[in-house]
This record gives C-alpha cells, sequence and structure tokens, in this order.
C-alpha cells in the first residue's frame, strides 16, 4: 500500500531534495532505505530525475567538502547514498565523488583524531580555566556561580559530535561503494 501512495512518495521527495536534515534521524534514514530502492515511477527523485537529484547533491557536497562543518555534510552524504544506489552516476561524476571522498575522509581522520585528544587537554585545562574565569570576574558572585557550569556542560555537548562521526564514516564508506571501478582506474596510476 505505501508502494503505491503518492503521498509517501511526495515524502521520499521532500526528503531528498528539500528536507535532506531529517536524515540526520536514524529512524527517517532507516526509513528510506529501505523504502526508496522500492519505489517506482518518473518525475520525481525517487523515479526518472534520480541521477539529476544526484548530480544535484553531488555537487553540493563538492562545494561543502573542503569549508563546510563535518556534521553538516551528514545529510548531503546520506541523500547522494541513497540517489546514486538507484541512479548510478557517470565515470566522471563517480571521480568527482571519489576525490570528495578522499577530501572528506582526511578531513575526518583529523577530527578523529582532535575528538580522541581533546578530552585529554580538556580534563587537564577545563578545570584551570574554569577557575581562571572564576578568579579573574570578581563581581557579583551570582554571575560567578553561572560560569562554571557553562564549561561544565561544554563536554556534554561535545559527546553528541562524538557520535556522528562513525556515522559520516560510514556514509563515505557507502559512497565508495557505489563508485565504478571504471572510476577508479584512471585516477589512480
Amino acid at each position: 500500500m505505501l508502494l503505491e501512495c503518492s503521498v509517501a512518495t511526495e515524502y521520499v521527495d521532500a526528503v531528498l531534495l528539500d528536507e535532506r536534515e531529517s536524515l540526520e534521524d536514524p529512524v527517517i534514514y532507516q526509513f528510506m532505505q529501505h523504502y526508496y530502492p522500492k519505489l517506482g515511477g518518473s518525475g520525481s527523485a525517487a523515479g526518472g530525475s534520480g541521477a539529476g537529484a544526484a548530480e544535484a547533491v553531488l555537487e553540493e557536497v563538492n562545494s561543502l567538502a573542503a569549508r563546510a562543518p563535518l556534521r553538516s555534510l551528514l545529510a548531503p552524504l546520506r541523500a547522494l547514498t541513497l540517489l546514486a544506489a538507484r541512479a548510478p552516476l557517470s565515470p566522471a561524476r563517480a571521480r568527482e565523488l571519489q576525490r570528495a571522498t578522499r577530501a572528506l575522509r582526511a578531513r575526518l581522520q583529523h577530527a578523529t583524531e582532535e575528538e580522541s585528544s581533546e578530552p585529554e587537554s580538556g580534563c587537564v585545562g577545563g578545570p584551570s580555566t574554569t577557575a581562571t574565569r572564576g578568579g579573574s570576574g570578581s563581581g557579583s558572585s551570582g554571575d560567578e556561580a553561572s560560569e562554571p557550569a557553562e564549561p561544565d556542560s561544554e563536554p556534554d555537548e561535545a559527546a553528541p559530535r562524538v557520535t556522528w562521526l562513525p556515522h559520516l564514516a560510514h556514509a563515505l564508506d557507502a559512497l565508495d561503494a557505489l563508485v565504478p571501478a571504471t572510476a577508479t582506474a584512471p585516477t589512480e596510476p
């Protein structure tokens, strides 16, 4: 029934074309992984223009790969994985994708190294920074009491960042699996 429902197809199109950020939600992404490959038809991202949508998302990823925060790339990478699995990229576009994934892997490796070294420096530097801030801000005691709470909340905010790194790596692995062998041959000597 769901495959025949036009509202479900419109939802899939909306997610892939306009609301890619929702692909960061694991439940929505799992639904899309299961449902999107089964869709048929044409005239939508779910149908005939999937290759065009994949190329548009690839352009977005290429433009953001070097400068955008890594976390912001998870949704476009997942969308590209879904689209390219259904409508394979041309060899030239596959080479572009391969270059983008290599650049992103290098950035991801750097981010992973920073994340693994951050808790060590954060544990040593966090309390001393907090004490320095509290000592230098001799004012009302209400303001000082609220300042130490902010640095203590920073490690909690950093923890979710660590959880998306494996998802980003998995998206890159999935994209690498989609790159045809013809795209890898000319670029490697």
